[in-house]
């Protein structure tokens, strides 16, 4: 934003504040910028007391880091950091195999589906958010060394057929990713005529596959 803009900004905020009492949240508050000048940048970080960063970095939205540039590796270390902090929480409880199970299913891949729902995760991400969902079935948590009784492809198969009910994450995703261009073949809702012409148009759905 220009000069201008960040002084009426920041005096909107004033009035309101004046208005109704209520305060921004510095810690929860945070501005991106994109295209300004040094002179600019400067400015906002005089006049507000919030977290300012360059949207080349990313935003949180709802918990997920929503990146201006190609998906990379790096951009999902935030999801491999949030298992491991849920996990040394539960590593110091004493907890049989079948509760870690639970927990496994419940929250570890839980978590890990919600976002792979969202968006394509790297299969270097799956391969390590697999490996800190097994060692902790087996072992409790992820700093032994793992000694694992079944092969996981064993017990993720369903209950009926001798496993667990466990999943295989890379599958999984590209389960979801199918899901998603099923949904873009076969919908009529605002997402799909979101996706078909900012992607697709002006060729037919069929040709563009």
């Amino acid at each position: 934003m220009a000069a201008s803009g960040t002084h009426t900004f920041s005096k909107i905020l004033s009035l309101f504040s004046s208005a109704t009492g209520m305060l921004a949240n510095h810690s929860k508050s945070s501005i991106i910028l994109s295209r300004t000048s040094i002179q600019e940048s400067h400015l906002a970080r005089q006049l507000f007391p919030f977290c300012i960063s360059p949207l080349d970095r990313g935003l949180k939205y709802l918990g997920f880091w929503i990146k201006p540039i190609s998906e990379k590796i790096a951009d999902w270390v935030w999801l491999v950091s949030k298992l491991e902090k849920r996990l040394n929480i539960w590593s110091h409880r004493y907890l049989s195999r079948a509760g870690r199970l639970v927990l496994v299913k419940s929250v570890l891949e839980a978590t890990s589906v919600f976002w792979m729902a969202l968006a394509w995760v790297p299969r270097s991400i799956l391969a390590r958010l697999h490996q800190i969902c097994n060692r902790y079935l087996w072992n409790g948590s992820q700093d032994k060394r793992i000694f694992a009784w079944v092969g996981w492809k064993k017990i993720a198969l369903p209950k009926k057929w001798g496993g667990w009910r466990l999943k295989d994450l890379p599958t999984f995703a590209q389960a979801l990713i199918a899901k998603m261009g099923w949904t873009l073949l076969t919908g009529h809702n605002l997402w799909t005529r979101i996706t078909y012409h900012k992607y697709i148009w002006p060729l037919h759905i069929m040709e563009w596959i």
